[in-house]
């Protein structure tokens, strides 16, 4: 896990994703799908705005695949998010045990 904070309370981000990514927000936490890895974004006083297609067009000729997530300080002290990685667990093959 991995905390980053500014102290710019109105500060914008801008956060580069693929468009293959899925997004879904659940209880306040984003988190973005890709083919073998996730990411879990909670933000810190912070207001995930959404894709941004304003600025997804601006990149679209040199980043065709790419999408822009923009999110905005909510006016407090401290602006930011939390985010943790991971990887999906491979499933594992179970054989019942035919000896019980």
């Amino acid at each position: 896990m991995v905390i980053w904070l500014n102290n710019k309370p109105l500060a914008p981000f801008q956060f580069f994703l693929p468009k293959s990514a899925l997004i879904e927000t659940r209880l306040g936490v984003t988190f973005i799908s890709y083919e073998k890895t996730w990411l879990a974004l909670t933000p810190i006083n912070l207001h995930l705005e959404g894709i941004n297609l304003t600025a997804t067009q601006k990149i679209q000729s040199r980043y065709p695949d790419d999408q822009i997530l923009t999110a905005a300080g909510t006016g407090r002290t401290l602006t930011g998010f939390a985010i943790e990685v991971g990887e999906q667990e491979k499933s594992k093959k179970i054989t019942p045990n035919r000896n019980r």
